[in-house]
């Protein structure tokens, strides 16, 4: 059984979801990617109407996104260098010269989760 989060929540994490994908610059095909593949029919609906509930799993990357966004605005003061991050080449690991974005697109969670710990890295140690 995949446990899913708190109906009262729920609203509120597609509300995000749908900042998320306006402040990235993210289409929706991609953000479904960022979800875990969820169908695009089921995105739409939950942007809609916010009652398409969240498996942890998708909260878990919400989190991760929610976490990279505030960390991108912590070590950048101007707000289009920390929107546009994530499409910028960057040699660091783990994009090894790709984009941010290529290498969130891979789908897994562990990417999500290895580039919040990257950001959280620079956020505080910038």
């Amino acid at each position: 059984m995949t446990a899913h989060v708190n109906e009262d929540k729920t609203t509120h994490y597609w509300k995000v979801i749908s900042k998320l994908q306006a402040w990235f610059q993210l289409d929706s095909k991609e953000m479904c990617v960022l979800l875990g593949g969820i169908p695009e029919e089921r995105y739409t609906k939950g942007i809609q109407t916010g009652s398409e509930a969240l498996s942890e799993d998708e909260a878990i990357r919400v989190s991760c996104l929610l976490g990279i966004h505030k960390g991108l605005n912590t070590i950048f003061s101007d707000e289009k260098q920390a929107q546009t991050w994530i499409s910028r080449p960057n040699d660091l690991e783990p994009f090894n010269g790709n984009a941010p974005k290529h290498y969130l697109l891979q789908g897994e969670t562990q990417n999500l989760l290895k580039a919040r710990k990257f950001i959280d890295y620079w956020s505080t140690n910038s």
